[in-house]
């Protein structure tokens, strides 16, 4: 059979191949889902402990609970006439009890209607108490350190804070107190509110957290404790779906730019910057565009390529560069002028644990879902035989991920099919008839397509060397002998209509003529 006729039968198989812009989809659609996993080494929450052996003695908790109520107007920390003294050790006592106890009784200290009280105790006087005297820093620190601990608690607890007007009263405190301590637990509880839920974490930025809270943390780089805790609550207000808004939290990235230059050996602020830059690149590409202006991603590649790096440090460094390529050609390119790929294949060869697996190959579909110069950079990194190795005997999730790249590097069937030709000589046709054993429709859809294109070339390169369509091509033999072939035929009675298809168009392109020969017939 001429070209002629192998172009025109061609033709007549229409098949369910990918757009270019449908594999940009699918790699957002892989990005949500890598982000639905749980974030791993972290908490959006931290509560404060009592300190071994530190314990104080105090009443026990029934006790305290009894002696509060609303209408007892002589207690202590209710009382607007109280000595200082009195007041301060009211709140020592809630703090304490909040924070000592493995399980903290935090309904019950809601119940007792402390959180108004503790909240104006943060404050100068005002409202229901017009002749008190401004509360000592002491006072400020353990309030603040109560309420820290009952807004680590569940999202209805956290609520009771909100609601008595916690969040506007930390962030003034923020701009206003001399105390280190009350700086630094204002900042842990505005953390832990921010962290609860997308609504908090809003009202946390309307109420103009930002321009505060970056002040603190330029102002902190001499104070360990304080930049961690200011830098996990940016962390905070930065994540969650769906994202705050742009406008909220742009600002932020010249300083997390800046902390990640700055900062070499603190690695708690290291990976919640990049947390927070994992999550500010996860968007639109005007965001990425954002990102990339400021210049952080050779420090964040280098981050990620370091042999100090922990998985706390490469998990979210690889995030945003993962989110990065998930962009427009221009993007992944800046990315890769950055050297990722020299950093993807250390990472791949330091035997990694299985959830950066996913994510490298994930980050590498990326890459190969761009131009034909950037699969060609992939192929000269030497990484495709390792994905490929993860192809055949990685975990099934790390499997998908591969199969994406190795699908998406045969794109340029036409304009470079001594892209495909490599892909073969590496071993690929093997993993990628053995995924179609797997039960994902996605991913049988994206392996017929690989196939299709290293058949399709498989196919031109027989007839240019003078062979006949009749013959069976050396491609479609490798297909035949790693089992392919049977697990194709069987794919045209699936329920996927583009699966089916496929497999169908598959068949009858590359098999037809030799088809009772190779399924065994007489």
């Amino acid at each position: 059979m001429n070209r002629d006729k192998l172009e025109q039968r061609r033709q007549s198989f229409k098949g369910a191949g990918f757009t270019k812009e449908e594999h940009r989809r699918r790699r957002e659609e892989a990005s949500v889902e890598i982000r639905r996993v749980k974030r791993e080494d972290t908490l959006s929450k931290r509560r404060g402990l009592q300190p071994a052996g530190t314990c104080e003695a105090g009443s026990s908790s029934s006790a305290i609970f009894a002696s509060y109520s609303d209408e007892d107007e002589d207690k202590s920390l209710f009382s607007a006439n109280s000595p200082k003294s009195l007041k301060h050790a009211g709140a020592v006592e809630f703090r304490r009890i909040l924070s000592k106890e493995r399980n903290p009784p935090i309904d019950d200290v809601i119940s007792c209607n402390i959180v108004p009280r503790l909240v104006q105790l943060l404050t100068a006087p005002q409202g229901k108490y017009p002749n008190e005297t401004s509360p000592e820093e002491s006072i400020q620190f353990e309030s603040a350190w109560a309420i820290t601990n009952i807004a680590s608690g569940t999202s209805s607890q956290t609520w009771t804070c909100v609601q008595h007007n916690a969040i506007p009263v930390f962030i003034q405190l923020l701009q206003t107190t001399d105390s280190k301590d009350v700086l630094e637990q204002s900042v842990w509880a505005l953390g832990n509110i921010a962290g609860d839920t997308t609504e908090t974490r809003n009202m946390a930025l309307n109420s103009g957290i930002m321009g505060p809270l970056l002040s603190v943390i330029q102002n902190a780089l001499n104070s360990p404790s304080l930049l961690r805790n200011a830098v996990w609550t940016l962390s905070n207000l930065c994540r969650g779906k769906p994202a705050p808004p742009w406008g909220s939290v742009v600002d932020c990235i010249p300083v997390l730019a800046g902390l990640l230059r700055s900062i070499q050996s603190d690695n708690e602020v290291i990976a919640d910057s990049l947390w927070s830059l994992s999550y500010l690149s996860d968007g639109p590409n005007n965001h990425i565009d954002v990102v990339l202006q400021s210049g952080i991603i050779p420090r964040v590649v280098e981050l990620l390529a370091s042999p100090n790096s922990t998985p706390a440090i490469q998990t979210p460094a690889l995030r945003t560069l993962g989110n990065i390529v998930t962009g427009n050609d221009i993007q992944t390119q800046a990315v890769l002028q950055a050297n990722i790929l020299p950093a993807l294949v250390s990472l791949l060869r330091s035997n990694p644990k299985a959830s950066l697996i996913k994510e490298t190959c994930w980050t590498i579909s990326n890459i190969t879902a761009g131009n034909p110069d950037q699969i060609q950079a992939v192929i000269y990194s030497g990484i495709v035989p390792l994905v490929i190795d993860i192809l055949e005997n990685g975990e099934f999730k790390a499997r998908k991920e591969a199969c994406w790249a190795i699908s998406n590097a045969t794109s340029s069937k036409s304009t470079r099919p001594d892209q495909v030709r490599y892909l073969v000589t590496e071993n690929c046709i093997p993993p990628l008839c053995d995924i179609l054993s797997c039960q994902d429709s996605k991913i049988l859809q994206v392996a017929l397509e690989a196939l299709d294109a290293i058949l399709e070339v498989g196919e031109r390169d027989f007839l240019a060397s003078g062979g006949s369509i009749g013959d069976c091509q050396p491609y479609a033999l490798q297909v035949e002998e790693s089992g392919g072939l049977d697990r194709i035929y069987e794919l045209q009675g699936h329920e996927n209509v583009h699966i089916y298809e496929k497999a169908k168009s598959i068949l009858e392109k590359y098999f037809s003529e030799g088809e009772d020969t190779l399924l065994g017939g007489s």
